[in-house]
């Protein structure tokens, strides 16, 4: 008997639902992490500048732990800023992103998350709701580190994009 496999693609394991495979980025299933493991490992990525595999380690923790209590407001910020400078995941960012801003108004990083969210539209393209933005923290936000950071660069922004 001889056996012809014409497409490896079209095995696979019987136990694995293929759909969730493609979404294990960080092999969940196989090694079983704890959230604990999770974040160390995301924050270690992210501290090497190695954003891709931080957000999917961040992204992993919010999938399979959505309400463990290690996922604070300052985990989505930097899971947010992770997304972002990995320029693979802007989804991942504008989800981390807009969850601060909606359940966390108190947070001391709500401006932040505004902030990169701005930068976040600016660079997809949303111009016009980026200097939404920039104008917000004009007005109301004028006496912040987050707008002297975007006020040094706002000259330059403004001709590149207008």
């Amino acid at each position: 008997l001889s056996l012809k496999i014409k497409n490896k693609r079209e095995r696979a394991l019987a136990s694995i639902d293929p759909a969730d495979s493609e979404n294990d980025l960080v092999e969940y299933r196989t090694y079983k992490w704890g959230p604990e493991q999770l974040l160390a490992t995301a924050m270690d990525e992210f501290q090497s500048k190695q954003f891709e595999k931080s957000s999917q380690f961040f992204k992993t923790l919010m999938m399979h732990h959505p309400y463990h209590r290690i996922l604070t407001d300052e985990v989505f910020f930097i899971f947010g800023v992770s997304a972002f400078e990995s320029k693979k995941y802007d989804d991942w960012a504008s989800e981390s992103f807009n969850n601060i801003i909606k359940n966390h108004p108190k947070s001391p990083y709500f401006r932040g998350a505004k902030l990169w969210k701005g930068l976040l539209q600016l660079r997809t393209g949303r111009s016009r709701e980026f200097f939404s933005v920039v104008e917000e923290f004009r007005k109301k936000y004028r006496n912040t580190r987050e707008w002297k950071l975007i006020s040094r660069h706002y000259n330059d922004i403004y001709k590149k994009y207008r």
